[in-house]
């Protein structure tokens, strides 16, 4: 939907890198939620990054892992395994639909129904409301205004909204911990 733009007109640089940063900037977040997760992953690490989907996000943010279960090789088995199917499901996709046609028409929610449902998860466990609700906060204005750029503008006003309330905080405990 947010591309519909840039096939109908005629090839614009600007957004096209608009909509590059619009996508990338999604996976900058869902890389920032995880960095705590990563943590002491030593080689694995850059394997865990590089295999991060939408799909493995959902499932290793909201993922209790048992104490009897290696953390690592945890993180590294679903990542790898969802990335994996992942691959292999496009493959099987792209060599079925050279000979399969059929009307895609309202499959297009499937990623916002995604994200609905990892932010109602998150709700409901009391994860990341304060996230929440300045998300929710911050786009409101933006989708009034009906613009081709609102994700950008949504995670540009989002990331910096967080940004101030993450340093004040931060000073904050910084002078309680010196008083």
């Amino acid at each position: 939907i947010a591309a519909n733009y840039l096939f109908l007109a005629p090839f614009n640089p600007i957004y096209a890198f608009i909509l590059t940063l619009t996508v990338n900037s999604r996976m900058s977040f869902e890389g920032i939620s995880m960095v705590s997760k990563y943590k002491n992953t030593g080689i694995l690490k850059p394997f865990l990054i590089f295999f991060m989907t939408d799909e493995t996000f959902s499932i290793l943010y909201s993922a209790k892992i048992p104490e009897n279960i290696n953390r690592k090789y945890f993180l590294f088995l679903v990542s790898f395994l969802d990335y994996f199917y992942w691959f292999i499901g496009t493959l099987i996709g792209c060599m079925l639909g050279e000979f399969m046609k059929f009307n895609t028409k309202g499959l297009d929610f499937v990623l916002t129904a995604l994200f609905i449902v990892i932010f109602t998860e998150q709700w409901l466990e009391n994860k990341g409301r304060k996230a929440s609700i300045i998300g929710l906060i911050c786009s409101a204005p933006i989708l009034i205004f009906k613009t081709n750029t609102f994700i950008i503008l949504a995670m540009i006003l989002i990331f910096a909204i967080i940004t101030i309330i993450y340093n004040i905080e931060k000073y904050n405990k910084l002078r309680e911990k010196n008083e």
